[in-house]
């Protein structure tokens, strides 16, 4: 089974309100606080040192890493992620709006698996070889709940408390279908068969400064 993580990075489209800087400001302001280099150089930042760590360190190395960024992304910050992104796995999508993103994703074979990961947020070592378990349920979603929360301090991951999420989004993983495609990640559970794995410490949540959730470090 070949494992598809799929990640945005600073896509800007204006006709979703999912995230938080589109929620509440009008595109202009929506779009200057997404492209501001302040954020964009923390952002690419933690993805060095925790997202694109963890992946290059999965212990099942049958994977492929989709990362769609905005065309309108400034090219500074386009050359230091093509420039971290040499792994021949990893294919960078430039990007008009998610659902190009999302089309671009969907996969033409029948044993695959795709899994959601924010940017800045890690993945256990062992997450491939966790959900392979799973690869003969197709059609299935499959949820790791527990995980830790982290924060980047002075470059060093500082690691905080155990979380508990049944549906989050960090990690969900769909077989055999793109999981985008499953919506609302707090509601999967409504229209899908999801497994809930309960091994511990599969997902580094992180709660720092910039992130979407903008959930507390515990």
């Amino acid at each position: 089974m070949i494992v598809n993580f799929l990640t945005r990075f600073s896509i800007f489209d204006p006709k979703l309100k999912a995230w938080q800087l589109n929620k509440k400001n009008n595109v202009a302001e929506y779009k200057k606080k997404l492209f501001d280099p302040k954020r964009l150089t923390y952002r690419i930042n933690n993805f060095e040192k925790i997202c694109l760590k963890s992946i290059l360190s999965q212990k099942y190395t049958e994977w492929k890493w989709h990362i769609g960024i905005s065309d309108q992304l400034p090219e500074e910050f386009q050359h230091r992620l093509y420039s971290l992104c040499e792994d021949s796995r990893i294919v960078i999508y430039k990007v008009n709006g998610l659902d190009s993103f999302i089309n671009m994703c969907d996969q033409k074979h029948n044993n695959y698996a795709t899994v959601r990961l924010d940017d800045d947020d890690g993945l256990n070592t062992d997450f491939c070889s966790i959900l392979l378990k799973y690869k003969e349920e197709k059609n299935t979603i499959v949820s790791f709940p527990y995980g830790r929360s982290i924060v980047l301090d002075n470059n060093n991951i500082v690691y905080g408390s155990d979380v508990f999420y049944k549906n989050i989004a960090l990690g969900l993983s769909a077989i055999n279908f793109n999981i985008f495609r499953a919506g609302n990640h707090s509601l999967v559970h409504q229209k899908y068969k999801v497994i809930y794995d309960n091994s511990t410490e599969m997902y580094y949540l992180n709660c720092g400064e910039y992130c979407d959730t903008q959930r507390k470090f515990q």
